[in-house]
């Protein structure tokens, strides 16, 4: 099983996201991915407590990898899904 209890999250905050080395950027998109905002909006969306998994793909399908990209300039590779209809 995957979940936050298996992660040791040691994320500082800095000014500059560039500053951040690729194993701050991993804790710091997991921490998102198995965050309280992720596990509301899943749940919401599929009206149960979300599995980790179900945490991982909510995360991908509802932009987080590209916002998180966004927000630091760089993405971690650790969540990129394509989707196909």
């Amino acid at each position: 099983m995957c979940d936050r209890q298996h992660f040791d999250f040691n994320v500082r905050e800095v000014e500059d996201p560039s500053e951040l080395s690729h194993s701050e950027l991993i804790e710091k998109q997991l921490s998102e991915i198995f965050g309280e905002d992720n596990k509301r909006y899943a749940q919401d969306a599929l009206g149960r407590e979300p599995s980790p998994g179900e945490l991982i793909l909510h995360y991908a399908k509802n932009g987080g990898p590209d916002d998180f990209t966004r927000r630091h300039g760089r993405p971690t590779c650790i969540v990129k899904f394509e989707f196909y209809d």
